[in-house]
């Protein structure tokens, strides 16, 4: 999950603590909603305790974002790429280079 994403998160998780029921429920929504968006469940985003679980869901919710939001910005290599790397628990020093080259690429959109 992005820093971005994080922080996002940070935000809305504290607006589940207002004394208004509503604005504490849709606060929660809204996070479960970032969640599944990002490719996470509550436990994986907990589990400190699992570094390659982590790892691995983070790179596949990114290949996923990236498929979902610029499928069309992305080559035919780039998309099989991101298609392929999520049946990997862990990325080699080159993939995640590729993973990285592709961000940095779409990000400049």
């Amino acid at each position: 999950m992005s820093f971005t994403e994080t922080k996002r998160l940070g935000k809305l998780l504290a607006l589940t603590t207002s004394t208004f029921d509503g604005e504490a429920l849709v606060a929660i929504r809204k996070a479960n909603s970032l969640l599944h968006q990002e490719g996470f469940t509550w436990s994986e985003l907990l589990e400190n305790d699992a570094p390659k679980t982590t790892q691995a869901v983070s790179h596949v919710a990114h290949a996923k974002h990236l498929l979902r939001e610029y499928n069309t910005a992305l080559t035919p290599y780039e998309r099989n790429f991101l298609t392929g790397i999520q049946d990997f628990q862990k990325l080699t020093e080159k993939q995640s280079a590729v993973l990285s080259g592709i961000s940095d690429k779409v990000e400049g959109l």
